[in-house]
């Protein structure tokens, strides 16, 4: 779905039949006009290791779902997930404690108005 600049929203079970993928890279980057991310989206994708740029450029998604990544433990990947998605104003899942070995760099750079922002290591921004 990259690049699909005029999808506005995730339908929930979208990835539930989907048990055996194991990357999202870039699978919703520069989909500008997505406002938010539906619970659960990922819980039956408990294969996947790779979340890198998944959401990058989504400048209006409003939030993010506290447990959206709950049942992916075997993720290695955050790089730029999150990246340039300035219109968070929500608390951004704290990945940083749930997936602390996983690459994360730029995973939230440009979330300055999530709710947490000052919790964020300076290494996850």
């Amino acid at each position: 779905f990259s690049g699909c600049k005029n999808i506005t929203s995730i339908p929930a079970g979208l990835f539930k039949n989907n048990k055996n993928v194991t990357s999202f890279r870039y699978c919703f980057s520069d989909c500008e006009n997505i406002t938010s991310i539906p619970a659960g989206l990922f819980d039956n994708n408990e294969n996947v290791t790779n979340f890198s740029s998944c959401f990058e450029d989504c400048q209006n998604i409003t939030s993010i779902p506290a447990d959206l990544f709950k049942n992916n433990k075997n993720v290695t990947s955050f790089y730029a997930c999150f990246n340039n998605c300035s219109s968070i104003t929500s608390a951004v899942p704290r990945l940083w404690e749930t997936h602390p070995n996983a690459t994360h760099g730029l995973c939230f750079k440009g979330c300055t108005n999530a709710a947490n922002y000052a919790d964020i290591p300076d290494d996850w921004k």
